[in-house]
């Protein structure tokens, strides 16, 4: 019997920032880095290239400047998952 290790399915660049988004929305008092990359299965490279990218973008800003850093979604950054979601809406077959 052969050992393999299970892989997440390619992900596009749209899909991690809605799951980015998405786990920063659902916590109330913003979100640890940590929570972010391991609740959108990222690694650290990774995590950092999309959390830079969100933050440039001003889909995502930093909420403190403890330790452990927390992010939060902007206004901009709902707006986008609200299209997001309308966009995955309108693809579904009736």
């Amino acid at each position: 019997m052969s050992s393999r290790i299970l892989q997440q399915p390619h992900r596009e660049q749209y899909e991690i920032i809605h799951q980015l988004l998405q786990t920063a929305r659902s916590k109330i008092n913003g979100c640890k880095q940590f929570e972010l990359a391991y609740e959108s299965q990222l690694n650290w490279p990774r995590f950092e290239y999309y959390r830079d990218f969100l933050i440039s973008r001003e889909l995502l800003i930093p909420s403190n400047n403890e330790p452990t850093q927390h992010y939060e979604i902007t206004p901009k950054g709902d707006r986008y998952l609200k299209v997001f979601a309308k966009i995955e809406d309108d693809l579904r077959p009736d």
